[in-house]
C-alpha cells in the first residue's frame, strides 16, 4: 500500500506543480489586464474631457474616433477575457 501512496505522489507531484504555475501566471495575467483596463479607462476620460473643450468639428473628428476605436478595442478585450463587471454598466449610464 505505501508503494501505491509512493507512486501516486510521484505523478501527482509534477501536476501539483504544473497547476501552481498556472495558477501563479492567471493571477499575474488577471493583474496585467485590470492595470490595462484602468489605463483606457483613464485614457478615456482624458480624452473625453478634451472633445468637451474643442471648438471646431476639425479637431473633434479624430479625437471622437479616437475615443470610439478605443472603446472598441476595450469591449473586445473584456468580451475575450469575460471581465465585464456590473460597475462598468454602471459607468456607461453615468456619461
Amino acid at each position: 500500500m505505501t508503494e501505491l501512496s509512493q507512486r501516486m505522489e510521484s505523478v501527482l507531484q509534477p501536476t501539483h506543480c504544473m497547476v501552481s504555475d498556472i495558477s501563479r501566471r492567471l493571477t499575474a495575467l488577471e493583474q496585467k489586464v485590470t492595470d490595462m483596463d484602468v489605463g483606457w479607462k483613464k485614457e478615456i476620460t482624458t480624452l473625453k474631457e478634451v472633445l468637451k473643450s474643442v471648438a471646431t468639428g476639425a479637431e473633434l473628428f479624430p479625437l471622437t474616433e479616437r475615443v470610439v476605436l478605443i472603446e472598441e478595442h476595450l469591449r473586445h478585450v473584456r468580451h475575450v477575457l469575460k471581465l465585464m463587471d456590473d460597475d462598468d454598466d454602471d459607468d456607461d449610464d453615468e456619461q
